[in-house]
């Protein structure tokens, strides 16, 4: 409800006051957090990376509810796609981008949400290098038309690996396999970083196993850890036919990061 009411208090349809007696003093207080925290980026001189670093830890450490941080970033992408649809002079299309880059997708990074996030820097780096966006975007799809049936097949194959796991028959509940395509931003962020062209980034698609184990169990943590050990195993003895690329595997699993 304070994502939608924001604009109406921004132009002048209705006040704060009158949110509070209408919605309640919950919503009005997330809507009157979010016009302030849309203004801090307005006061910060130069946004370099330090700068935006202080501001973006400042928004989350000052805002009241956390939820009025959504509701900017909401606010913002809707910003960015209108930008696309619309006739909004370019320089102010890029300097938004910019900000949004520095200081949005980061927040929706620290906040976890990573729809927010893969869209806001996917749109924000299709404004500053729209030709760079289209080349890769292109690739990934023609990539996508190509894996499409193999991803599919893998699925297929984990699914049956699973099920012939007779601990997890006898206490997962269900299972969830999707697959997924790296962002455009981020295909071309591994690029630049990395010092890589794209045919030498080798995670532009992934699959996820999600698994639920059986409402007996949830609250057995030694239960839940051998359920991901063994989903883990079932899983790699499907995929143990496919070629990997030498010394590029990682194991996050057995050997997390840091």
């Amino acid at each position: 409800a304070s994502a939608v009411l924001l604009p109406a208090v921004q132009e002048g349809a209705a006040s704060v006051e009158e949110l509070r007696l209408a919605f309640g003093p919950v919503v009005a207080s997330i809507v009157e957090d979010s016009i302030w925290l849309k203004e801090l980026p307005e006061h910060t001189g130069l946004m370099d990376d330090d700068s935006s670093r202080v501001l973006r830890e400042y928004m989350v450490a000052a805002s009241r509810d956390h939820r009025a941080v959504l509701v900017i970033l909401s606010d913002r992408l809707l910003k960015l796609r209108q930008d696309q649809a619309g006739d909004v002079p370019l320089y102010l299309q890029h300097l938004r981008a910019l900000e949004s880059l520095q200081v949005h997708a980061p927040l929706a990074h620290a906040l976890g949400v990573g729809k927010f996030l893969w869209e806001l820097e996917d749109l924000s780096f299709r404004t500053l290098f729209p030709g760079s966006y289209s080349s890769l975007e292109d690739w990934q799809r023609q990539l996508w038309e190509e894996s499409e049936e193999m991803m599919e097949e893998a699925k297929v194959e984990v699914l049956a690996s699973l099920n012939r796991n007779e601990y997890l028959v006898a206490r997962a509940g269900r299972y969830t396999i999707t697959s997924r395509r790296k962002s455009v931003f981020s295909t071309f962020k591994k690029m630049f970083q990395s010092h890589k062209n794209r045919e030498q980034v080798l995670d532009v698609f992934a699959m996820r196993v999600v698994i639920g184990v059986k409402d007996e169990y949830q609250y057995e943590s030694q239960v839940q850890a051998e359920v991901c050990r063994q989903a883990y195993s079932s899983a790699r003895s499907a995929l143990s036919s496919w070629t990997e690329p030498r010394g590029r595997f990682k194991d996050y699993v057995t050997r997390p990061k840091g």
